[in-house]
């Protein structure tokens, strides 16, 4: 009987067996976790065949747990964040999924436990985590804040089955996570797994008396900002907010295109000339390049952006400033916070139908506009890249009340105004 391609032993100070073999030019040990030496010939046979077999295959022979990758893939995440490759919010998405859900249902596996199977398995136990699974339980969550572990209380109002928006975004980190795992060789294939499917909802916009309390809550926050004894980076940032806001109103890009937006992007825009002119922005979004035309009047906010980086930072904003900068002209990261607080003081958190808006309701309320003023589908889903289909599925959820002349026949309308 030939010798095994293995060796057992044991640690001077352990009662279990442990396996020792060659592969590739490297020498591997195993604990094979049981006392027993028949026991542990057999696990030792297939400890071995397990890490030759992923090394014919290419992949990293050693197997280890999803949990011992975690910190592994949160660095690369980090990196794209660094290289402006993916935003921190993106990454703080991706990483959640990871770390609270899959580290939790299999985190103690081996990364070859994975499969389409494990991955559908996992979404629906996502789908009832916080209503009859693991997470009825839970009332406390220890996160990472500045590297530091922090201890918070689990709001009730996330104890819900998640809306098809956070399974698709959760679904994004899930899909790039597994493609991390194989591009580093640690699975096999490219796991494919069923989405959720999308809801097609109509955008929250802005009507304009929602949008004159939107902008006297910020009015409000810039005057407390302007007292003397205030931080003067703090009314600098709720002025650039005010500017961000019309500028994002005026141009209708979405909130990834305007953020990394540089003054060199901007063409045709002339500072010492304040009144409406004819721009046009350079923008990169969803992977693809395009010029977009703007709205006249947004020079004058971006006049608004120049002066109040000037006085930030004694300096005219050089081409390759960002358009919103923060006090060390990196790009910003409030605007989405500041959006959070000033939903909350106007009372517009949610649109009549319930729909939260966020940064991305500017966009949704140029395109409505634009469409109310009868701009051309084809020429506005050009300008802003997307699609006619899309415009119409999404966006044209201008209210009925818009079109009340259109709707009543001119001799009503007549009667309406004599009467």
């Amino acid at each position: 009987m030939s010798e095994p391609p293995f060796t057992l032993f044991k640690q001077p100070k352990s009662a279990n067996f442990y396996v020792r073999f060659y592969t590739l030019g490297r020498e591997i040990r195993r604990s094979l976790g049981t006392s027993d030496e028949r026991d542990a010939l057999k696990r030792a046979h297939l400890e071995y065949g397990r890490y030759v077999a992923r090394a014919e295959m290419g992949l990293d022979g050693r197997d280890p747990t999803i949990n011992s990758l975690i910190p592994r893939y949160e660095r690369y995440l980090d990196g794209k964040v660094e290289r402006r490759r993916m935003t921190a919010l993106r990454a703080k998405q991706h990483k959640r999924v990871v770390q609270l859900y899959l580290a939790q249902f299999c985190g103690d596996k081996p990364v070859s436990y994975l499969s389409a199977k494990t991955i559908d398995d996992f979404m629906n136990w996502r789908m009832t985590y916080w209503t009859s699974g693991p997470g009825t339980q839970i009332t406390k969550q220890t996160i990472l804040r500045c590297g530091k572990p922090v201890t918070r209380r689990i709001n009730p109002k996330i104890k819900t089955i998640p809306a098809a928006t956070t399974q698709q975004m959760e679904q994004s980190g899930l899909y790039i996570f597994l493609n991390w795992l194989h591009d580093e060789k640690l699975i096999a294939d490219r796991i494919q797994f069923r989405y959720a499917d999308k809801q097609h909802v109509a955008r929250p916009a802005f009507s304009t008396d929602e949008l004159k309390s939107f902008f006297h809550a910020i009015g409000l926050r810039q005057i407390s900002a302007s007292t003397a004894d205030a931080d003067y980076r703090s009314s600098y940032k709720w002025k650039m907010f005010f500017d961000y806001c019309m500028f994002m109103l005026e141009t209708g890009l979405r909130p990834t295109e305007a953020r990394t937006l540089k003054w060199k992007h901007i063409i045709g825009f002339d500072y010492e000339t304040v009144m409406p002119q004819m721009i046009s922005i350079r923008v990169q979004g969803k992977g693809k390049h395009r010029t977009t035309i703007p709205l006249p009047q947004v020079a004058i906010t971006l006049a608004g952006v120049w002066t109040n980086f000037k006085f930030m930072h004694n300096t005219a904003p050089d081409p390759e400033d960002y358009i919103f900068a923060n006090s060390k002209r990196k790009i910003t990261e409030d605007m989405d916070r500041f959006m959070n607080v000033i939903l909350k003081d106007s009372a517009l958190e949610r649109d009549y139908l319930g729909t939260k808006r966020t940064t991305y309701s500017f966009r949704h309320t140029h395109i409505t506009e634009q469409i109310v003023d009868r701009v051309d589908y084809y020429s506005l889903a050009k300008n802003l890249g997307t699609s006619v289909d899309m415009i119409r599925k999404h966006y044209d959820h201008s209210t009925i009340e818009q079109h009340r002349e259109a709707l009543i026949p001119k001799k009503w309308r007549d009667y309406s105004q004599n009467s």
